[in-house]
Formats: C-alpha cells, structure tokens, sequence
C-alpha cells in the first residue's frame, strides 16, 4: 500500500448547511476511528483471497505499525 498518508491530529471538512457553512477543525478517536477502519479496509484488500485466513486484528496493527512513518510537519 504507498502513497496513503493521514496527519491523525485534524481533519477538515465543508460543512453544507446554509446556517453554518464554512471548514471546521475535528480531532480526536470519533474522527480517527473511521480513518483507520478506511486504512485497514485500503491494506486488507491488497491481501489475496488465498491468504486472508491469515489476518487478524494483531497481524493488521503489526501491518500499519511497521508500514506508518511519522510526518516531519505534525
């Protein structure tokens, strides 16, 4: 899996509503969470269908751990 980055400390979105529209800032496990799940999901597909039997929650967080560089600007 290469070229997939995430800053884990802020993510942005747009919000739509009329009322408040505009880039708000979130962090935290409600947010990280579902980046990760997307993560795991992104490195569980490029396992062959052979192999899957072999992956568990360990051998996936060994996996992203030994993959995951920290970023100079974070």
């Amino acid at each position: 899996l290469k070229n997939f980055s995430v800053s884990g400390i802020r993510h942005f979105y747009n919000s739509g509503s009329g009322l408040h529209s505009g880039c708000r800032t979130l962090s935290g496990t409600s947010v990280a969470s579902p980046v990760v799940a997307g993560a795991v999901t992104l490195l569980y597909s490029t396992v062959s269908p052979a192999r899957r039997n072999l992956i568990n929650p360990a051998s996936m967080k060994q996996a992203l751990m030994h993959g995951a560089r920290r970023l100079s600007q974070v």
